[in-house]
C-alpha cells in the first residue's frame, strides 16, 4: 500500500468523481439501423489473445513527469482478452458507413475526410460514439482503460514505454524526426514491429479512444479491469498518444480526458473482445486468436503473465500480414 502525503491525497479526493455518479452504466449500445453485418474482412481484423493477470496500473515508479490524473498507481486484476493487433483503418470504417451502422464523419477544414476514409491508414476524426458503434457492429467492443495500459505495458510494471525507460523512434510515430519514423503524419499501421504481446502502434501513430469516462484521478476506480463510467459523462479517455505528440504522452501511463464528441485527426481506435470464461477445470489456455499457447507463467522481474507466444513475439522483427 502506498502512502501519500495529505495535501495530495486532499487534492486527489476532491478530483474524483463521487459515489452518486459513479454509476455503472447498462445501457447495451444500440447501433444505427442496419441489416448488414459485419462483412468478413472486418470481423477477421487479427486480434491477439491477453493472458490477463495482476498488474501496476498508473504512474510508473520512478516516471519523473508523471501527471495527477495517473495517480495513485494501484494493483489491478485484468481477465484474458481479444485486443485487434492493429488500429481501424480507413477501410475498415468505410464499409461501416456503407452498411449504415456507422456516421461518416463530416469533410471539415480541421477534419478532412481523408482522415477518416484512407484505406491504409487508421480511421481517425471519429467520435468516442462513432468509434464505440464501430466496434459493436465488429461484434466487439471498446478496450477499458486497464486492458488498454495492461496491454501497452506488454508484460513489464517498470517501464516508461514497453522497450525502456527512453524514448526510441525505432519503436513508434511521433513527430516524424528520427530512427524508423520518417512519418510526417500517420502511418500505415503495422509499420513499426510488434510488441511482445504481438500488437502494432498501441504507442505512437493514433491516439486511441477507450471505453471509459474520463476521472482526474484513479481513486475509487475499479481493480478488475472493468471500465469506469458513471452517468452524465461527458468526457471519455484517450491513450498511447499520437504521430502529433510529444513523447511524454505515449509514456504507457500517459492519459487524457477528451469530449466525446472530440473530433481530431490523429485520434483512432481500436477494439476489444471478451473471452468466455472456461468452464471449470479449463485449461485457461492464452494464445493468439485461433491458436493456444502455454498457460501466461512469470518470466523475468517486473514481467506479468507473459505467455511463451509473447515471449517469441519479442524477438520477432518480421511483420506478420495485417489484412
Amino acid at each position: 500500500m502506498e502512502h501519500f502525503p495529505p495535501a495530495l491525497l486532499a487534492v486527489l479526493l476532491l478530483a474524483s468523481p463521487t459515489a452518486a455518479q459513479e454509476v455503472a452504466l447498462v445501457r447495451p449500445f444500440r447501433p444505427a439501423p442496419s441489416d448488414a453485418a459485419a462483412p468478413e474482412a472486418v470481423r477477421a481484423v487479427p486480434m491477439v489473445r491477453l493472458p490477463g493477470g495482476t498488474f501496476r496500473m498508473g504512474c510508473t515508479k520512478g516516471d519523473p513527469v508523471c501527471a495527477l490524473h495517473e495517480l495513485p498507481p494501484r494493483r489491478v486484476t485484468v481477465p484474458p482478452f481479444d485486443l485487434d493487433r492493429r488500429e481501424a483503418t480507413g477501410a475498415d470504417y468505410a464499409a461501416c458507413v456503407e452498411a449504415g451502422a456507422c456516421a461518416g464523419p463530416p469533410d471539415t477544414r480541421g477534419c478532412p475526410a481523408r482522415y477518416w476514409e484512407t484505406a491504409g491508414l487508421p480511421a481517425a476524426c471519429v467520435t468516442w460514439e462513432e468509434a464505440r458503434a464501430f466496434c459493436a457492429w465488429a461484434g466487439k467492443r471498446l478496450p477499458s482503460e486497464a486492458e488498454w495500459e495492461y496491454a501497452a505495458r506488454a508484460g513489464r510494471d517498470d517501464r516508461w514505454f514497453w522497450w525502456g525507460e527512453k524514448y526510441d523512434w525505432m519503436h513508434a510515430n511521433n513527430l516524424g524526426v528520427g530512427g524508423r519514423d520518417q512519418f510526417r503524419e500517420a502511418a500505415p499501421p503495422g509499420s513499426f514491429g510488434p510488441d511482445p504481446y504481438g500488437s502494432f502502434d498501441l504507442i505512437g501513430n493514433a491516439a486511441e479512444w477507450v471505453q471509459d469516462c474520463y476521472g482526474s484521478s484513479y481513486l475509487g476506480g475499479p481493480k478488475d479491469g472493468s471500465a469506469r463510467e458513471w452517468e452524465g459523462c461527458e468526457r471519455r479517455v484517450k491513450r498511447g498518444g499520437s504521430w502529433k505528440d510529444d513523447a511524454t504522452l505515449l509514456r504507457v501511463s500517459s492519459r487524457l480526458g477528451v469530449i466525446a464528441t472530440e473530433r481530431d485527426r490523429s485520434l483512432g481506435f481500436r477494439c476489444a473482445r471478451s473471452i468466455p470464461a472456461p468452464p471449470p477445470g479449463g485449461t485457461g489456455e492464452t494464445g493468439e486468436t485461433g491458436e493456444t499457447g502455454e498457460t501466461g507463467e512469470t518470466g523475468e522481474t517486473g514481467e506479468t503473465g507473459m505467455t511463451s507466444k509473447a515471449r517469441e513475439n519479442r524477438e520477432n522483427d518480421a511483420k506478420p500480414s495485417l489484412n
